[in-house]
């Protein structure tokens, strides 16, 4: 296994995505994460294990591209970074021997822009 490839010619390591799929508290993380931005505090509470392995899972998570990591400011000045994860649907296929993954990317509303736009212009 070596890479998966989605419609957007993004890539991923199938064993860094089979590995985040078979470990529970990145299972966890990519769940939080799917429908909107998080904090590692708010990860923290929302899921049932040590701080650290949260923060390990998210730079393991980040360092594959199955989570995006920005920063955000809080009212009162302060800085801190939020994860969000990049897919949103795995497809596994095993046939004739091998094992196929397809993943689908979350789109931002720019890149989903960005996607029409080349749509109707043909460039795609």
């Amino acid at each position: 296994m070596k890479r998966s490839t989605s419609r957007e010619n993004r890539s991923v390591d199938e064993n860094a995505l089979l590995g985040a799929l078979e470990n529970e508290t990145a299972r966890a993380i990519l769940a939080a994460t799917s429908e909107e931005d998080r904090s590692a505090k708010e990860l923290d509470e929302r899921i049932d294990v040590s701080q650290t392995s949260i923060y390990r899972q998210l730079e393991q998570l980040t360092e594959n591209g199955l989570v995006h990591e920005t920063l955000q400011l809080d009212r009162s000045g302060n800085h801190f970074k939020v994860y969000r994860a990049a897919i949103t649907n795995v497809n596994i296929d095993i046939e004739s021997g091998e094992v196929r993954t397809r993943v689908e990317w979350h789109e931002d509303v720019s890149e989903r822009f960005t996607r029409i736009w080349e749509e109707i212009r043909g460039d795609r």
